[in-house]
């Protein structure tokens, strides 16, 4: 029984450390700037303040994607989103 409850911790810490590795990977990857001709931007949503001013967020993001449209590296800009607790229709 000892035994199995080693293997089984040694399994789960393995498990673990691929988790965090992969993890780790993924978020390197995110904070690269590798940026190709395309035919559409995709904008995610986020937050629309009350006052109907874009999140500081959604603000960056929306920036970015003017930056490579006015630069020729996008035809074309799609943003998304709902409707916020806030009223206001984040794609709008």
């Amino acid at each position: 029984m000892a035994r199995l409850k080693r293997i089984v911790v040694r399994m789960a810490l393995a498990g673990t450390g691929l988790f965090v590795a992969a993890a780790g990977l993924i978020a390197l990857s995110g904070l690269r700037d590798d940026v190709h001709p395309a035919d559409a931007a995709v904008v995610l949503g986020a937050e629309v303040r009350g006052d109907g001013t874009p999140h500081p967020r959604l603000a960056a993001r929306l920036d970015a994607a003017l930056a490579l449209y006015d630069s020729g590296m996008v035809k074309n800009v799609i943003v998304s989103g709902g409707t916020g607790r806030s009223g206001f229709d984040e794609a709008a």
